[in-house]
């Protein structure tokens, strides 16, 4: 037990006493006054946590509170639990505790020496303002459990999903080297996982920093349950002799089938394409979702043959190519009707493999729009008036009238009331003009839109209006007569 006493105890004398004006009793107190500190020396504390508590008491009652401020010589080595001890009147006999707690420097350096300061003392009480205190001398041991290497953090466990999943796990060292020390990371299964990162490298000033590395898993397209894999990290590789070659621990980890990963045909775009009359083409692409076990073949056809046709009838995927998108090509068709834009479907039917997973399975159809051609002289529809007027002199035939266009050719029919015939020639050219035709029966094809034609024979005729025909082209008569 070391206890600690004034300056001014030195100069005990009856000169102090008569200068200091204090009474026998009062002298004694100031000279008495004191700290024990229990132990002072001999203390130890250790790199890996080890720590050592200091105990202190005051000697005798102060008049007033007493404060010892506390700190450590050397932080690195070893840190105090407290920053001051504080006696009062009230408890100056009851024995306060600090604890000193020895820390990794990260270098093996052996033991080291280093001190507990307690500063003087505060207070008001002339007997303890000012007393010193002797520091308390510590040994800081090197431990024989820290050792140069490197520290993995969650080396199993560790779980990743083939849609994607992902997991980690830190690296650190467990001492300061004197150089850049490297850990090569990789899979031993990249089908299965894979790390963000190729390699960590740890320096002088960030050894004991963890550092994170992420695990993503990956789709092997084959549905084979839980497989388990190994992120391999290498030996350490460093100028430094103390990390040179040293094992690293693995990680092992295991990749889940994903749920939502089921075997399946996907086809992109399934909407949105278009093919025209005039012999434009689309195309779609097709893959499969996961590796099959044999040849899986896809028929294709078209709902509508006469609007567009796939480039080919059937597509196969084997476990080879599962993954490559292939692409159908399909190109419009002529249908030769007036009938506007037509929209069709090319139709995949029923997958057909002996691997279980794709049989029968069927992909999604494609929609397609095949644009109708606005070139000249190509108009569809059907048209109706009312017929008012006379044929060949035999009188009036009244009744509805129809004009029917289809692929380019045009029949307008009369009433088949009433009799003669009518006779137009070979070579009657008829117009529309101002929106009615004038003319009989007949099939042709359209002339002109200016103009007014009358028709050979005994009356003329104004029945149909074809508002919505504009074209030029010349509407040669081939049959007349009612």
């Amino acid at each position: 037990m070391f206890s600690s006493t004034l300056r001014r105890r030195r100069f005990r004398s009856v000169t102090l006493q008569h200068r200091l004006g204090l009474e026998p009793m009062e002298m004694r107190r100031l000279l008495t006054a004191g700290l024990t500190v229990t132990p002072s020396r001999g203390l130890t504390t250790s790199e890996d946590g080890g720590s050592a508590i200091v105990r202190m008491a005051l000697t005798q009652q102060p008049t007033a509170d007493v404060t010892i401020p506390l700190a450590s010589s050397n932080v690195l080595e070893g840190q105090v639990d407290k920053s001051q001890l504080v006696f009062t009147p009230a408890n100056w006999n009851v024995v306060q505790q600090v604890r000193v707690t020895g820390q990794p420097d990260g270098v093996r350096d052996g033991n080291k020496v280093y001190q507990l300061i307690t500063g003087d003392c505060v207070s008001t009480d002339p007997a303890y303002g000012g007393l010193m205190v002797k520091d308390a001398t510590i040994t800081n041991k090197d431990s024989r459990t820290l050792v140069a290497g490197a520290t993995v953090k969650r080396t199993s466990g560790l779980k990743t999903t083939e849609d994607g999943g992902t997991d980690v796990f830190t690296v650190k060292l467990n001492y300061r080297p004197v150089a850049d020390v490297s850990i090569v990371i990789t899979s031993d299964n990249p089908g299965e996982g894979i790390a963000d990162v190729g390699q960590l490298v740890f320096t002088p000033a960030n050894y004991g920093v963890p550092q994170t590395v992420t695990i993503t898993g990956q789709p092997d397209g084959v549905r084979d349950g839980t497989r388990t894999y190994h992120i391999v990290t290498g030996n350490t590789i460093s100028t430094d002799p103390l990390y040179l070659g040293l094992a690293v621990s693995n990680v092992t980890v295991r990749n889940l089938d994903s749920r939502i990963l089921v075997a399946g045909i996907t086809v992109t775009p399934t909407t949105g394409l278009k093919t025209s009359e005039l012999g434009a083409a689309t195309a779609f692409g097709m893959v499969l979702r996961y590796r099959p076990t044999a040849d899986v073949t896809v028929p294709l056809s078209s709902s509508n043959p006469s609007a567009g046709l796939p480039g080919v009838g059937s597509v196969t995927f084997t476990p080879a190519n599962w993954n490559v998108p292939q692409m159908v090509s399909v190109t419009g068709r002529d249908d030769g009707l007036f009938n506007g834009d037509v929209r069709y479907r090319i139709v995949t039917g029923p997958a057909v493999s002996s691997d279980p997973l794709y049989s029968g399975r069927n992909a999604a159809d494609v929609s397609i729009l095949n644009i109708h051609r606005t070139d000249v002289g190509r108009y569809d529809g059907v048209y109706t008036g009312t017929y008012s007027g006379t044929v060949s002199g035999s009188g009036p035939i009244n009744g509805p009238v129809r004009a029917e266009i289809r692929g380019g050719v045009i029949t307008v029919s009369l009433p088949g009331t009433g009799d003669g015939t009518l006779s137009t020639g070979g070579g009657v050219d008829f117009s529309v003009s101002s929106g009615s035709v004038q003319g009989a029966v007949f099939v042709g094809r359209l002339a002109s839109k200016t103009g007014t034609s009358t028709v050979t024979g005994a009356g003329t005729w104004t029945y149909l209006d074809l508002s919505g025909v504009s074209a030029n082209g010349r509407w040669n008569v081939l049959r007349t007569g009612l």
